[in-house]
């Protein structure tokens, strides 16, 4: 019967009788089938459980189906196949949760372990003096493999920024461009120059860098303070990296770019191993750039720099337009059908359970 039954109120009152009763349940209609999902899939659907009770109340089953019907195309509220697995490529790539805040804002109580501290007076949405974000490039062009070769002509100090990332590299050469991340006055990047095997692959560390796509926090001369510190401490209940983000977002209400030290309890990357400059898609390529071992850890402690936006609630244009040169919808590869898509997850699953060891915790102060 809970299966059946498409009324929020309805079916949230049926699941508070049937304590057993998953979200996945609560959300079947307009989810791919159980066989599509891994155990991974559905924890993530369990960051709608802000009161961790197990099954989303009323209010949270609510704000959980308008964010899912965003992406029914048709507005029938119900969702093809086509639109299910685009929802779940986005709930894996960490894209879902941040649409919930542009739908309806949580009314129930935060992660009571997050603190965000405004550490400067006024408007949320204005910036401290004298900080600024630097915009380099069109990371659409990057993901169209069409970047502009020019832009390495300019070649930057990274003490001049608080921070920053996207794609770089410092030889002046397209075919080496690789991730990059500017961080604590130093920029490090991940070269893809298949014809240098001393340094393909290998990440580097050096004071100065180039870029086609980046975007980062020029260090002003009166220093720089952030708007906002942001603390979260949970070691016995991890949280979902992207849940934080969105709850910071929530608090924040405003874009923002953040930068600082987090501890991750399980940690999966993976970085790009071939230069997208050859004239084609990224996101329709993607094993043809990513083709390196994904890193799988756990107890990790680790840099982190990004910028979170939901730019359709953007009211200036101009910062709209800025935050739309590096922000884009759709993780690479999130166009594959659903048999691949189960089969990469339980191969990943797989390897995820293989190499998994433990770490020692971290003593890095976040922020």
């Amino acid at each position: 019967i809970i299966d059946a039954v498409t009324d929020p109120e309805l079916k949230a009152e049926m699941a508070k009788m049937k304590p057993t009763v998953s979200i996945f349940e609560q959300l079947a209609d307009i989810l791919p089938s159980a066989s599509a999902l891994s155990p991974a899939d559905l924890e993530l659907l369990a960051a709608f459980d802000v009161s961790g009770t197990g099954h989303l109340s009323i209010e949270q089953l609510r704000v959980a189906r308008e964010v899912l019907l965003e992406f029914d195309k048709d507005k029938d509220s119900r969702l093809t196949e086509e639109e299910k697995l685009e929802v779940l490529n986005r709930l894996r790539n960490g894209q879902l949760l941040p649409i919930a805040s542009s739908v309806r804002p949580l009314t129930e109580p935060e992660l009571s372990d997050l603190e965000v501290t405004r550490l400067a007076d006024g408007d949320p949405s204005t910036p401290v003096p004298g900080s600024c974000l630097r915009y380099i490039g069109d990371i659409k062009d990057v993901l169209s493999g069409t970047p502009d070769p020019k832009l390495l002509e300019d070649e930057f100090d990274a003490s001049r920024f608080v921070a920053g990332f996207e794609l770089g590299t410092f030889p002046k050469s397209l075919q080496s461009l690789g991730e990059l991340l500017v961080i604590g006055g130093y920029a490090y990047w991940r070269p893809t120059d298949q014809n240098d095997q001393d340094t393909y692959y290998v990440t580097q560390k050096g004071p100065k860098f180039r870029s086609v796509s980046f975007v980062g926090v020029e260090r002003p001369l009166s220093g720089g303070e952030p708007d906002f510190l942001a603390r979260f401490s949970a070691f016995d209940s991890p949280m979902q990296w992207s849940r934080i983000l969105n709850d910071v977002y929530m608090q924040v209400k405003a874009p923002f770019f953040f930068h600082g030290i987090a501890e991750l309890a399980v940690a999966e990357a993976t970085a790009i191993a071939l230069a997208p400059v050859r004239g084609e898609s990224l996101q329709a390529n993607p094993k043809k750039y990513y083709t390196q071992a994904e890193l799988h850890t756990r107890n990790l402690c680790m840099a982190v720099v990004g910028l979170v936006s939901a730019n359709t609630l953007v009211e200036d244009p101009v910062l709209r337009g800025q935050l739309e040169t590096q922000l884009y919808s759709g993780g690479v590869g999130s166009k594959s059908d659903a048999a691949s898509a189960q089969k990469a997850e339980k191969k990943r699953t797989a390897e995820l359970i293989r190499k998994l060891s433990s770490g020692e915790n971290c003593e890095g102060r976040p922020g």
